[in-house]
């Protein structure tokens, strides 16, 4: 498993019910060292987070959350998919960057399929896998 290191965008790209911090909003649980402050105690948002660079679906340093400007949720069973990659940023133009365009295509290819999921709370936009995978 890839550690966070320097990365937290998840700690503000995705929304946590329990805390009641929209998706977009920096987590009041980050010190000035952009670490969590309540981390063995966290949400069950955050506890059940697979976010899939640190699982090693996404392999390399460059693609690391806080470089390309989106997070992705590996995903079970969402809108009767086994597989789903859910693809959340901070702008919608951030999925129109070719790294995540190339991320997207990949899981698609793979038989996975990907919701672009965008912090301003804009609909959701569903991409079935690549059928004859």
């Amino acid at each position: 498993m890839q550690e966070c290191g320097e990365c937290t965008l998840c700690c503000t790209v995705l929304g946590v019910d329990e805390l009641f911090k929209p998706p977009g909003e920096e987590c009041r649980h980050l010190d000035n060292k952009k670490r969590c402050l309540d981390y063995e105690e966290r949400p069950k948002t955050c506890k059940e987070f697979d976010c899939a660079w640190r699982l090693e679906f996404m392999v390399g340093d460059e693609l690391r959350p806080d470089k390309i400007g989106v997070v992705v949720w590996a995903r079970q069973w969402v809108a009767g998919y086994e597989s789903v990659a859910q693809i959340h940023a901070m702008r919608k133009a951030d999925f129109n960057k070719n790294i995540v365009k190339d991320l997207c295509t990949g899981f698609r290819r793979q038989g996975i399929a990907v919701v672009l999921v965008p912090s301003s709370g804009e609909d959701r936009l569903l991409l079935p896998p690549v059928p004859g995978t």
